[in-house]
């Protein structure tokens, strides 16, 4: 992790500290803009389609290669996903394998919904997903995750974007140097005892501050 990490994990948390009684917040449209895969669809399948579905801002956003289907739902905390299996065998999402990369270009182990805030490091068995069959999931990063003790702590998750300031001139100095940077997330799915790599790219298109 580069060396400014630490300095910016903390402004994250007091980022979302100070959350409740921010006077102005950020909503971003992220898109996906790229997908890369170590599987060739193309030519039995047709070729792989990447669409927006609803307005700026809800982020939804669509890939298919005609083998798997990926939509996902991108949240200021996480980012969530449905993924459909459109062949007649049984796939796996190697968990222990899959990585999100933020927009500093900072790599992040990740765990998914359902794994326990306080096993967070601990290994994490794959997801099957049955033939002809879909899951919802959602992806957060490990180090996003923490615990505050005392009075009003307990577990929580930090943004994967600043979300919140005291002032708006403040939060648009700060998300301006966020739109145009991108978001990765590499998720390894074993197909017929292959390993293949899908790389999805996000791109922060813009940020407006309320």
């Amino acid at each position: 992790m580069r060396k400014d990490a630490p300095t910016a994990l903390i402004f994250v948390i007091l980022s979302a500290l100070v959350a409740g009684c921010a006077s102005a917040r950020a909503q971003y449209d992220i898109g996906l803009s790229e997908v890369q895969t170590t599987f060739r669809a193309a030519g039995k399948y047709g070729e792989p389609v990447i669409k927006r579905v609803g307005d700026p801002g809800v982020d939804h956003n669509v890939y298919v290669d005609g083998v798997l289907g990926f939509g996902w739902f991108l949240s200021p905390y996480r980012l969530s996903f449905l993924l459909a299996n459109h062949t007649d065998r049984s796939i796996r999402i190697i968990w222990d394998e899959a990585a999100y990369v933020d927009a500093n270009g900072v790599s992040h182990r990740v765990i998914h919904e359902g794994v326990k805030y306080i096993d967070r490091s601990a290994s994490q068995p794959p997801s099957v997903v049955p033939p002809n069959s879909e899951i919802h999931d959602s992806i957060i990063p490990v180090d996003h995750v923490y615990f505050m003790s005392g009075q009003y702590g307990g577990w929580g998750e930090l943004p994967l974007l600043p979300v919140s300031a005291y002032s708006k001139k403040h939060m648009e100095s700060i998300v301006e140097q966020y739109v145009g940077k991108t978001l990765r997330v590499l998720l390894p799915i074993e197909l017929q005892n292959v390993v293949v790599d899908y790389i999805f790219t996000f791109r922060i298109n813009a940020a407006e501050v309320r």
